[in-house]
């Protein structure tokens, strides 16, 4: 099973991705918003593995099982609505056929993504 450490490298990974598709969506005739929603959906559940890793010893096989972690565990259980909102809206960007547009991404980036990372990183010490 990956680490802690393999899996916040990974998380930072996807976010990276997430910034540098940002940026180059300004210059972009075909704007992929839909994999910048996945791409940040992918870094929190990094995240959140590297958690449950460091802290329980815990490597969750489904998002199913991740999901009911993340509602069951006191540290977070706060995060339960953000995740679960981001989560949905993945699967949206992934199998639906919606559009998201730079201010869907931003509201979803700093009210979604944003909290979900700055909480998990402060419990990982990172």
């Amino acid at each position: 099973m990956p680490s802690e450490a393999a899996h916040v490298a990974k998380a930072e990974r996807n976010e990276r991705f997430c910034d540098s598709v940002t940026r180059n969506l300004v210059s972009s005739q075909e704007p992929y918003h839909d994999w910048v929603v996945t791409g940040l959906f992918y870094s929190i559940l990094h995240y959140i593995d590297a958690y449950l890793d460091v802290g329980l010893g815990v490597h969750p096989e489904s998002h199913f099982q991740r999901r009911g972690l993340v509602a069951k565990l006191h540290q977070l259980r706060p995060l339960e609505g953000h995740y679960t909102t981001l989560y949905l809206i993945s699967l949206e960007t992934r199998y639906g056929v919606s559009t998201f547009t730079e201010a869907d991404v931003r509201d979803i980036r700093d009210n979604y993504f944003t909290p979900l990372r700055n909480h998990i990183r402060a419990l990982l010490g990172v």
